[in-house]
This record gives C-alpha cells, sequence and structure tokens, in this order.
C-alpha cells in the first residue's frame, strides 16, 4: 500500500509485515530528471529508412542514422547531395511533408514505427 504522508514524503508499507519498508523523498523534478537519464535525447540516435517514390532514383544505402538533436533539414540536404537535385520533394510515412526545422527526435516519437523512421523522396509532387 502507498502512503502519502507528511508534504513530499512517499511511504511504501509492505503488505505482509505491515511495516514501513522504507522512506523515500519524492519530488517531481527527481522523477523526471531520473525520465531524462533513461534515454537522453542528446546522445540518441535515429534510424531514417530513405524510400525512392516515383522516378527518384534509389541510394545503394538506404537506412542512415542521424542524431536525434538534428533538423530535418539535414536529412533534406543529404538527400540533395546523395542525388545531385536541387529540387526533392520529401516525406514522412508517404503522408506529409515536414518543416525543414523539425527536430528528428520529435518525428522519430511522433510517427516512427519499427525502430525507424520511414522518409519517402521523389523528384516530382507524389502526394498532395
Amino acid at each position: 500500500m502507498i502512503l502519502f504522508g507528511g508534504g513530499s514524503v512517499l511511504k511504501f508499507e509492505d503488505a505482509f509485515v505491515g511495516k514501513v519498508a522504507f522512506v523515500l523523498p519524492y519530488s517531481l523534478e527527481q522523477e523526471t530528471a531520473s525520465m531524462a537519464s533513461d534515454y537522453p535525447i542528446a546522445s540518441r540516435k535515429v534510424i531514417v529508412h530513405l524510400r525512392a517514390t516515383g522516378d527518384a532514383p534509389i541510394l545503394k544505402q538506404a537506412k542512415f542514422k542521424i542524431a536525434g538533436t538534428d533538423k530535418f533539414s539535414k536529412v533534406i540536404d543529404f538527400l540533395r547531395r546523395q542525388l545531385h537535385k536541387e529540387t526533392l520533394f520529401v516525406y514522412v510515412n508517404s503522408a506529409f511533408s515536414p518543416s525543414p526545422d523539425q527536430l528528428v527526435n520529435d518525428l522519430y516519437d511522433n510517427f516512427g514505427f519499427d525502430g525507424k523512421l520511414v522518409v519517402n523522396y521523389a523528384c516530382s509532387m507524389a502526394w498532395g
């Protein structure tokens, strides 16, 4: 049984013995700090799977790792250099074109699946 007592102290009672097993100071700052240390955003890498759409040339290597703190514009610039194209249409999950200033980490958290962020690219407009 969990009891809250005396302000910001969390008490945990052992159900079998009926005595307090331990007392921990509890604060929201400590909880969020421990959660942040479990998944450090700065060191997290995101796997980006690049898929050709329409008449776009296929890359020899389609999967890349990129730092989560990088902006999506870095993915777009990489594709432009690899494909030697100035005009390029880039979509996430064949659905929408994200803003170049969005973080790759945010896109992965919201639209990634199977451990990767799927990015489709085309030389002409593929989806509205």
